[in-house]
């Protein structure tokens, strides 16, 4: 089910990914990959404070980078300009963690980077690393 919201969100389909998240959530109640795909249906239709509660607790029992990237985008957009850039900061400290355990993620940090303007030399260089 949060697999075809993804797909649904992915389309610009957003009631309908809506709709697939929250039937995840009735079966798996805060299922975290269903809570965090609700928070981008969320956000995408203006309601950041609900989008950001969400986040949080999503980021708060997985904080994958592509969740905390998410947050720190809402809070930005929100106009949260610190707090998003603690959840940046958040970003890079999990990409050395991962990085000192053996997981790869140079190409999803050098996205990150690249969409941030961030050290756009370097993550070009990870991202052709990366393939």
């Amino acid at each position: 089910m949060t697999q075809i919201g993804n797909v649904n969100f992915n389309m610009g389909r957003l009631g309908t990914a809506a709709k697939a998240y929250r039937r995840a959530l009735r079966r798996f109640p805060g299922y975290v990959h269903a809570e965090a795909g609700l928070a981008r249906v969320e956000a995408s239709g203006g309601d950041y404070r609900e989008a950001i509660a969400r986040l949080r607790g999503a980021v708060n029992v997985l904080p994958i980078p592509a969740y905390v990237i998410w947050l720190g985008d809402i809070l930005h957009l929100s106009g949260h300009e610190a707090a998003a850039r603690r959840e940046y900061a958040l970003v890079d400290a999990i990409e050395k963690l991962f990085a000192a355990n053996g997981v790869r993620t140079e190409l999803q940090t050098a996205v990150f980077d690249l969409d941030h303007d961030r050290n756009v030399a370097n993550a070009l260089a990870r991202a052709r690393a990366a393939y």
